[in-house]
């Protein structure tokens, strides 16, 4: 009997640990932890005050046993993301089933135009691209100023003339152009459509801004121009 009883034991004891070793291998075989990595960026770029923008943005998520799959990312997965004040190499979190991983992103403040100044280039643009095709041939570009002046938020004065900018005379512009504002690329733009051709002037910093257009007068060929200009501040 005795025999018998160490017998079963022994049997009893198998029995508990086959399943044990069973599991064990689905335990222990596979110990990797998952991972996630940014499959494509969020943006990146923002304006104080702006909101997050996820489009497109994906993690790639790897399970513990090495599954890849692409999730797309949510607001409720980001944190320490805030646009209320301007900072650059800021880190937002993203978070995916308890894994986490960061994105930096800057933000900065809207530069705008100063209607307290005048924006100029020198040689004139205009009269070497009018030179370019055959008008204003007699005079000399290096003596000319392109100039542009906003007279408010939505009017501008656009001219040449041969006077520095401590001398600019807005009397001599041409009446002021309406323009309408918007923000293309974090960046403030003006848009003007008139009877000659289009203007487009993009605000690159406090102390720079484009121009580009393509205009027509009567008879002639159509001017295509882009170039910068610089601020000129006005003594008080």
């Amino acid at each position: 009997m005795k025999t018998k009883r160490i017998f079963f034991g022994i049997i009893a004891a198998i029995m508990l640990i086959v399943p044990i070793m069973i599991s064990g291998c689905n335990l222990f075989g596979n110990t990797s932890n998952g991972v996630i990595k940014i499959y494509s960026n969020p943006k990146t770029e923002y304006l104080v005050g702006a909101e997050l923008d996820l489009t497109d943005a994906k993690i790639e998520y790897t399970d513990s046993n090495g599954q890849k799959s692409v999730v797309e990312i949510t607001t409720n997965m980001v944190t320490s993301f805030n646009t209320s004040t301007a900072g650059e190499n800021r880190e937002m979190i993203i978070t995916y089933k308890g894994y986490t991983t960061t994105v930096k992103y800057n933000v900065k403040e809207l530069v705008d135009i100063d209607i307290n100044a005048v924006y100029y280039s020198n040689p004139s643009n205009v009269l070497l691209t009018n030179q370019k095709l055959g008008y204003n041939t007699e005079s000399d570009a290096n003596e000319y100023y392109d100039y542009v002046r906003f007279v408010s938020n939505n009017a501008f004065e656009f001219s040449y003339q041969k006077v520095t900018p401590n001398n600019y005379n807005n009397g001599n512009a041409a009446s002021p152009i309406t323009c309408t504002a918007s923000i293309v690329n974090n960046k403030k733009v003006y848009t003007a459509n008139t009877q000659i051709g289009t203007m487009e002037i993009t605000v690159l910093s406090n102390n720079k801004i484009k121009l580009k257009g393509s205009i027509k007068y009567d008879g002639t060929p159509t001017i295509d121009f882009e170039f910068e200009l610089n601020k000129y501040v006005f003594e008080a």
